[in-house]
């Protein structure tokens, strides 16, 4: 397949290290009642794997390195968008839980329904098969943090 020369780009810094504390109230994926969820936070949830006796820095590099390797190890792009020459990227949301699972799993942009699938199915094989996140940190406290995970698909280049 086109697992090796797919080209998969994750913009994990923009996503991850934007800053401003602020819950998302009123946010169309969240009951009123299921608390405070930060879009950033002081450290932002980490992707399991990486040594916790890390700096935060030098663990939030591992963590966007150990994301990116699982990615590219379970995502095959869909026959039917190579077919069709279809590129682009899918947008894929979920919270990190204060105990780390992830919660409410949603596409939010898409490019055509096979690559949404994918793009689904990689991060439902995140929450289910792998261990949780560490969760996001505000005030020395694990929160509720809202995740935009950008993946992009491209064929490649002859």
């Amino acid at each position: 397949m086109y697992t090796k020369t797919l080209l998969l780009s994750l913009f994990l810094s923009p996503v991850f290290l934007f800053s401003q504390a602020e819950p998302l109230l009123g946010h169309p994926l969240l009951p009123s009642d299921t608390g405070f969820v930060f879009k950033v936070t002081e450290q932002m949830p980490l992707f399991p794997g990486c040594d916790n006796t890390l700096e935060y820095m030098k663990l939030k590099q591992c963590s966007d390195k150990k994301m990116l390797e699982f990615i590219y190890g379970t995502l095959r792009y869909p026959e039917d968008a190579i077919e069709d020459g279809i590129e682009g990227m899918a947008v894929v949301s979920f919270i990190v839980e204060k105990d780390g699972r992830m919660t409410s799993i949603n596409a939010t942009r898409t490019v055509c329904p096979s690559i949404t699938e994918e793009s689904l199915y990689i991060i439902d094989v995140m929450a289910m098969d792998l261990p949780p996140w560490r969760p996001g940190m505000q005030g020395g406290k694990p929160v509720r943090v809202h995740v935009n995970l950008p993946i992009k698909f491209r064929l490649p280049r002859d």
